[in-house]
């Protein structure tokens, strides 16, 4: 029967800390808005557990209060936790092991990072040569050759010009004239 009384208080105890949390987070503004819900979910474990050994009162009417209490119960909690955090061995052991998978990481990158700077380095010089024929290269090339078959077939279509008017003043100048047959003697 204690245990059903106690399920009962927890679950309304969740319930008005999900109303408050909701009601109370619309005033709050900025970056503390998660750190606040996360304390109020922390001091509302708190505030049960105690309930559950049958050591806390009820509840403030007020949303608000019952918000600002949790928050401050929360942050207690927390300070608790983090206390217990530093002086837990594998805490310290994890935080190590952290630190070290930080270093080996950054060491890892700085390695590839050289691998891939001397890869570049290598496969410039080995291309150097050939770096006339290369899509940037050949786009001027082009160019030029296109530059160089305008201005031939500007020429080609000069001295085409140049040829039929001299031919023309030719066939002006004498007329054309059959040779004289040659009969053999005979």
């Amino acid at each position: 029967m204690a245990v059903r009384k106690t399920a009962l208080k927890a679950k309304k105890t969740v319930s008005k800390v999900a109303k408050a949390a909701a009601a109370a987070v619309a005033p709050v503004g900025g970056d503390d808005v998660a750190r606040k819900i996360w304390l109020a979910g922390v001091g509302a474990y708190g505030q049960l557990f105690t309930e559950a050994q049958g050591g806390l009162g009820k509840l403030s009417d007020k949303a608000q209060a019952a918000f600002d209490d949790l928050v401050a119960r929360g942050a207690i909690m927390e300070d608790m936790v983090k206390s217990k955090i530093a002086t837990s061995e594998p805490a310290h052991t994890l935080l190590d092991m952290a630190d070290k998978v930080q270093k080996t990481s950054a060491e890892r990158r700085a390695q590839l990072a050289a691998r891939v700077e001397a890869v570049s380095k290598a496969m410039s010089e080995k291309l150097a040569p050939y770096a006339a024929y290369m899509p940037g290269a050949a786009n001027t090339k082009v160019e030029e050759l296109a530059k160089q078959v305008a201005s031939l077939t500007a020429e080609v279509k000069a001295l085409k010009t140049v040829k039929t008017e001299g031919t023309k003043a030719v066939a002006r100048r004498a007329p054309a004239t059959k040779p004289a047959s040659r009969r053999k003697a005979g």
